[in-house]
């Protein structure tokens, strides 16, 4: 398991097999993701949200910080629901705009006023597709080869299509899933051949290629068992690449063992106070 720290608040049940649509990046091995059997929902969402005029009337509305709204995207000038993270300047002024979240995929934006419409109520309670995650049982790399971490992770995760994973830990939503601190809600293994071998680990038959993404982090050395995972049988994949990653004195490897106290690495947080349902 992935330790002790916040395991109360972990949510009971075997790990998931299923596929996932990774929507938006945050940062090395941190992600906002979809299900893929969500897709009619998804649509109905979508074809409903549609239906609204922008030139709809918008007497009493006045969108304020923690508001659901909907969002008019500026890349597609469509409509998708929102959050309203935080309001700039004053109301009338030039200077007026409103960072949002959308919450079924995981982007933000700043938007102008004109942008914005009342959400209908059960689009509000509506909960939101778009899950933040974080590769289980692994730590980044930080400091100067974040960026290399993020680039190959980027890398890996590219393309339009679902990838099969397992959801190997869930924890309740958090309130804020856009703040940095956000504690992750799944901790998932993307990739590879997550159902056919149990532990995640490649199948007989498969090639290197075909590892997920987790062991793939770890086997360029920009990742690393997190300790707390080392002895759990469903990483043993992941220590066979970090002792490849060792070996070959790859990424954080690179002048030798790193130190367990070396400040080299960036676990996932555990949930903490942003750790509840929105």
């Amino acid at each position: 398991a992935e330790g002790a720290e916040g395991a109360g608040r972990v949510r009971s049940g075997p790990a998931e097999l299923c596929e996932l649509g990774v929507t938006e990046l945050v940062g090395a091995g941190r992600f906002f993701c979809r299900r893929a059997t969500g897709g009619d929902r998804a649509a109905a969402l979508h074809s409903q949200l549609q239906t609204l005029s922008p030139n709809a009337s918008r007497v009493g509305f006045e969108p304020r910080t923690g508001a659901s709204v909907a969002g008019r995207f500026t890349g597609d000038d469509e409509w998708y629901r929102a959050v309203v993270v935080s309001v700039q300047g004053g109301r009338g002024t030039v200077d007026e705009a409103y960072v949002v979240h959308y919450r079924d995929f995981g982007n933000g934006e700043r938007l102008s006023r004109e942008r914005l419409a009342p959400l209908a109520p059960e689009l509000v309670s509506a909960p939101p597709l778009a899950h933040l995650c974080v590769l289980s049982h692994v730590a980044f790399a930080k400091g100067d080869r974040v960026h290399d971490a993020e680039a190959l992770f980027a890398s890996l995760v590219s393309g339009d299509g679902a990838v099969d994973a397992r959801i190997d830990r869930r924890f309740p939503a958090p309130d804020a899933p856009w703040d940095p601190d956000a504690s992750p809600e799944w901790h998932v293994t993307l990739g590879g051949d997550p159902g056919g071998t149990r532990d995640g680990s490649l199948a007989e038959g498969c090639a290197a290629d075909d590892q997920s993404v987790n062991a793939a982090m770890v086997a360029a050395g920009l990742a690393r068992v997190d300790r707390r995972s080392a002895r759990d049988p469903v990483a043993a994949h992941l220590v066979d690449a970090q002792e490849r990653a060792r070996r070959e004195r790859r990424g954080m490897w690179e002048y030798g063992d790193v130190d367990s106290d070396d400040d080299e690495e960036e676990r996932p947080k555990a949930p903490g106070a942003w750790g509840r349902r929105r």
